[in-house]
């Protein structure tokens, strides 16, 4: 998480995650229709397939994208705060688009690649009971042929899209001393396309198989359609949906924060800032593979200190430094009992400690012309890795895995203000409107959310 509060000065700038649903507590440590050791047979055998992605970080990518995507351009700020008495308002409207990630080692690939699967008949048999007969029928007839045949591929396209909308309010308690809120509103939109289609090999068993096993095979090919595994998702492992698309409205993670000025002299400011994260949004459904988190479910703490360096009267440079404390917390969460797999009918109620972060990140202020401001910003964070206990006994070392990231991404601001207008008396309302486009460069295991917006501020 990231927290975004930001107050600057009246004539300072400012340089961008949703979980929300409702959500429903797991027993304790519970297993869905199908038995735990056939889904233990299918990992220790290792027959998921040819090709076994790592689906868990993509959900976690899915679960943490609007706490690392929106709402930057609040958050980072320079070292200014508002004059005593001063109120400002703002509200910032962006849209981000993703449809890629970032892996461990930095590599650019499809958020649909991670869920894409080869399905073998050892890893059907777990999910659907009736398989087994027809492997056993088909080994009755040439001996292994049930046990080693891959038989469809599952193949996904996921494109997710947010809509946030965030609303401020801040003010200047002293001239060094500035407090404020944000309340974020947000909707998201997860576009699914699912296609099953069968492996070459499949497509060369049936050629050779002698009519009297066509039958079962073909019920297998049938077992591995998207209907199919939407049902067994549903009906055997308790999801309540499957490879289909999602959306949904709620509100984000309440955040207030608090900064001071320790330091002011020409041409050097300094400032901290400390804030807190209230868990008020919508959390991961560990029943639904596609939705957005509105928020982070639990406390957070972050602390950041602010330099500013005035090179020339319209050219000012800002550094920013920062770690956030993320306070542990109880779920629900569905546990992979098979490596890089997701899909699981194990759910347990976990300790979860998510890992803290670091950011730094520094920005070029630059004002061309009278009443227009532009900034670009470069902004680094780092994520350490999440920690789970708890659920009886049962491994979560599959959680943990990929939870650490980092991300590298420029933040590039134009905007138009009024304000010397207003000092020259040649205004009565002070208004600032900026634009913003937030790019994410490189990173691991992070997606590459392209976010564009606008923010509007007045002053009263």
């Amino acid at each position: 998480m990231r927290l975004q509060w930001d107050s600057s000065a009246a004539i300072g700038t400012d340089s961008n995650s949703p979980n929300t649903k409702i959500f429903r507590p797991a027993p304790k440590s519970s297993l869905r229709k199908r038995g735990l050791r056939d889904i233990l047979n299918a990992r220790d055998q290792n027959l998921c397939g040819g090709k076994m992605t790592n689906n868990n970080f993509a959900k976690l990518i899915l679960c943490s994208l609007m706490l690392t995507t929106t709402g930057l351009e609040l958050r980072a700020d320079d070292a200014a705060t508002l004059p005593k008495g001063l109120w400002r308002v703002r509200w910032a409207g962006a849209f981000t688009y993703v449809t890629d990630r970032f892996d461990s080692s930095g590599t650019s690939s499809s958020l649909g690649d991670d869920y894409s699967l080869t399905i073998g008949t050892s890893f059907l048999s777990a999910l659907k009971p009736q398989v087994k007969e027809l492997v056993k029928n088909l080994n009755a007839v040439q001996p292994g042929l049930g046990d080693n045949l891959n038989i469809a591929e599952i193949n996904m396209e996921i494109e997710t899209n947010i809509i946030s909308n965030r609303f401020v309010v801040e003010y200047g308690i002293t001239d060094r001393l500035s407090v404020g809120a944000i309340l974020p509103v947000a909707t998201a939109t997860t576009q699914v396309t699912a296609n099953s289609q069968s492996t070459a090999d499949f497509q060369t068993a049936l050629a050779a198989a002698p009519d009297a096993i066509k039958p079962a095979l073909m019920a297998m090919a049938q077992a591995t359609s998207v209907e199919a595994m939407n049902q067994s998702l549903r009906q055997d492992l308790g999801y309540d949906s499957g490879l289909e698309s999602w959306s949904g409205t709620g509100l984000g993670d309440l955040e207030l924060g608090a900064k001071y000025n320790y330091l002011k002299t020409h041409p050097f400011q300094l400032s901290f800032k400390a804030g807190v994260r209230l868990p008020t949004g919508r959390t991961d459904d560990p029943n639904n593979l596609f939705d957005v988190a509105f928020g982070d479910g639990q406390y957070d703490l972050g602390f950041y200190n602010y330099a500013d360096y005035h090179l020339l009267g319209n050219l000012y440079f800002s550094w920013e430094a920062g770690y956030t404390v993320q306070l542990p917390h109880t779920s629900s969460y569905r546990v992979p009992v098979i490596q890089g797999v997701s899909i699981t009918p194990v759910t347990a109620q976990l300790d979860h400690k998510p890992g803290d972060i670091v950011e730094t990140g520094v920005e070029a202020n630059y004002d061309p012309f009278r009443t227009i401001k532009a900034a670009v910003r470069y902004q680094f964070r780092q994520k350490f890795e999440d920690k789970f206990s708890g659920g009886n006994g049962i491994s979560t070392s599959a959680l943990a895995e990929n939870t650490d990231s980092q991300l590298h991404q420029a933040i590039f601001t134009i905007g138009y203000t009024n304000i010397p207008l207003v000092k020259a008396k040649e205004a009565s309302l002070p208004l600032e409107v900026l634009v913003f486009y937030q790019w994410p460069f490189a990173g691991e295991n992070n997606s590459q959310a392209q976010t564009t917006g606008i923010q509007l501020k007045s002053y009263f």
